[in-house]
C-alpha cells in the first residue's frame, strides 16, 4: 500500500502541472486573433497599457448605382423669364469659376496637409510594429518560464511515480514473503497455521525465490525509469533549441 505523503504529494505536483498547460494553452500567440481582442503590453516601471485592435471589415464589391439622365424640358416662358434663368447660370458659372480658383490657391495647403498625415499614419504603424515586437518578447519570456517550470515538475512527478511504483512493489514483496510458495505449476501462496522445521524451512526457500524475482523487476523497473529519464532529457533539449530559433 503507498503512504498517505506520497499519494498527497503526486495529486499536489498533478494539479500544479495541469494549471501550468493550461498557461501554456493561453500564450499560444499564433492563434487567430479576433478584431476586437485587446492587447495588453507592460513596459518596466510604468503601468499595463491597453491596445485594441480596431481594423474594420472593408468590402471590396463595388457599390451598385444607377445613373439616370433626363432631356431638360424647352423654355416656353416669356422673354424676361428667360432673361431671368440665363442671369442664375451666368451666377452658376461665376461661382464655379471662384470655387475652382480657390481649391487651386488651397491645392497647396492640402498637398502638406496628405503629407503630414502619410507622416503621422507612418509614425502610429511603426510604433504599432514595435508595441508587436514587445509583446511577442514578453509573450515568449513566459512561454520559456512556464516550459521550464513544466519541465521540472515532469522531473519530480516522473520520480515520484517511481518511487510509489518501487514502494507498491515492496510492499506486496514483503507480504508474499510471509507465505509459503509451492513448486507446482500455477504456484501457490500458504501459510500453515503452525510452522514446524520443514514448513520454516520452505518458506525461507520460498523468499529467497520471491526476493530473486522481485530483484529482477527491480532493475527493469530501474532501467525503464532511466530509458525515460533521457527520452525527458532529450525533449528539454528540443524545447531549448526551438525557444532559441525564435528568439533569433
Amino acid at each position: 500500500m503507498i503512504s498517505e505523503d506520497l499519494e498527497n504529494r503526486y495529486k499536489a505536483l498533478i494539479k500544479e502541472r495541469n494549471q501550468v498547460t493550461e498557461k501554456l494553452k493561453n500564450l499560444n500567440w499564433n492563434k487567430k486573433s479576433n478584431p476586437k481582442d485587446v492587447l495588453v503590453v507592460k513596459r518596466p516601471g510604468q503601468d499595463p497599457e491597453e491596445f485594441t485592435n480596431s481594423k474594420k471589415n472593408r468590402s471590396r464589391s463595388p457599390r451598385n448605382f444607377e445613373l439616370h439622365t433626363e432631356r431638360p424640358p424647352l423654355l416656353k416662358g416669356s422673354k424676361s423669364e428667360r432673361l431671368r434663368n440665363k442671369n442664375i447660370v451666368t451666377s452658376l458659372l461665376g461661382h464655379l469659376k471662384k470655387a475652382k480658383q480657390d481649391l487651386s490657391e488651397q491645392k497647396p495647403k492640402l498637398e502638406l496637409q496628405m503629407k503630414a498625415n502619410l507622416k503621422v499614419a507612418q509614425e502610429i504603424k511603426k510604433q504599432e510594429e514595435e508595441i508587436r515586437v514587445q509583446a511577442l518578447e514578453e509573450i515568449n519570456k513566459q512561454k520559456e518560464i512556464e516550459i521550464q517550470k513544466k519541465n521540472e515538475l515532469d522531473e519530480q512527478i516522473a520520480k515520484l511515480q517511481f518511487q510509489m511504483q518501487k514502494e507498491s512493489h515492496e510492499n506486496r514483496t514483503a507480504v508474499y514473503c510471509s507465505y509459503i510458495l509451492t513448486d507446482t505449476q500455477p504456484g501457490i501462496f500458504y501459510m500453515p497455521y503452525k510452522h514446524n522445521e520443514i514448513t520454516k524451512k520452505r518458506l525461507a526457500q520460498s523468499k529467497e525465490k520471491i526476493e530473486g524475482k522481485a530483484g529482477v523487476w527491480h532493475r527493469h523497473l530501474e532501467e525503464e525509469e532511466l530509458k525515460m529519464s533521457r527520452e525527458r532529457l532529450e525533449k528539454v533539449e528540443e524545447e531549448n533549441k526551438i525557444l532559441n530559433m525564435n528568439k533569433t
